[in-house]
């Protein structure tokens, strides 16, 4: 019986989940690559709110933010730039929806009390991808 070691290529550390590349070369000198990710696809599978609140806070904290086209053209016609959508994220009294379909995927609406922010994730759970933002209306 013939064994096969693996050599680790590439380790993501920062990934909320395991990531890594093996190389692995045959009796015939052949060489072959096996990329190991994590089961869950984070944009496909619908998290708990809690859930979702955690990874949202998680990758806001390292800076992992993508802006859409149709969210940064909302900031210009709202007034708001990235520090607004940053305070939201990062709050200790943001609250998240439960996910709601959306292209395939879901969309969480991170909220505090002025402003709202529809967010999705990348599907390793790594980024996350700010759809549009809106303040919120005051029944004064």
């Amino acid at each position: 019986m013939s064994s096969i070691a693996f050599k680790v290529l590439r380790s993501n550390q920062n990934a909320p989940t395991a990531d890594f590349q093996f190389q692995s070369r045959d009796r015939h000198g052949n060489m072959s690559y096996i990329d190991i990710m994590s089961i869950r696809n984070y944009k496909s599978d619908r998290l708990s709110k809690e859930e979702a609140r955690k990874l949202v806070v998680k990758i806001a904290r390292e800076g992992r933010v993508l802006i859409t086209w149709h969210a940064s053209q909302r900031f210009g016609e709202r007034g708001l730039i990235m520090n607004d959508v940053m305070n939201v994220l990062l709050s200790d009294s943001m609250r998240v929806s439960d996910g709601e379909p959306h292209l395939g995927g879901y969309t969480y609406r991170c909220a505090t009390r002025r402003l709202v922010v529809a967010v999705g994730f990348t599907v390793r759970g790594d980024g996350l991808v700010v759809i549009t933002v809106f303040k919120t209306e005051r029944k004064d």
